[in-house]
């Protein structure tokens, strides 16, 4: 079988504004928009595409505290760095950066502005 990720889908309450804070955030730039039939951003920077689509027009009703079934999980050089801009972006910081003694890395986990679950890993990490 041929399969491979394409990119990790986050339904967006808040469309353009949610393209925009992970634009923002993460540094990613606009590799397709589709505003025909249905709106969709695909935003992209090296080792990660993050596609977003309005819920509504897939047909979504986000609940109001979410309880992701799928969460997306990043790798990081600089966890601490990046937990730091998502706060002052105006994400929320759900905990860390931690240090896990054991494996010699550091961790943590932050919610985006729809509060949407992304863990953050170090790169020299081998849990």
């Amino acid at each position: 079988m041929d399969a491979r990720h394409l990119c990790t889908v986050v339904l967006a309450d808040n469309y353009q504004k949610l393209v925009a804070w992970y634009q923002k955030t993460l540094l990613m730039k606009k590799k397709m928009v589709v505003t025909e039939g249905f709106d969709w951003t695909e935003l992209a920077r090296p080792g990660l595409r993050i596609g977003i689509t309005p819920a509504k027009q897939m047909g979504a009703k986000l609940p109001k505290k979410r309880a992701n079934a799928v969460i997306l999980h990043l790798v990081s050089r600089n966890v601490r760095g990046l937990l730091k801009r998502v706060k002052t972006c105006g994400g929320k910081v759900a905990f860390g950066p931690t240090y896990d003694e054991k494996g010699k890395y550091w961790y943590g986990a932050f919610h985006d502005i729809e509060g949407n679950d992304v863990w953050v890993i170090d790169l020299e990490a081998k849990p």
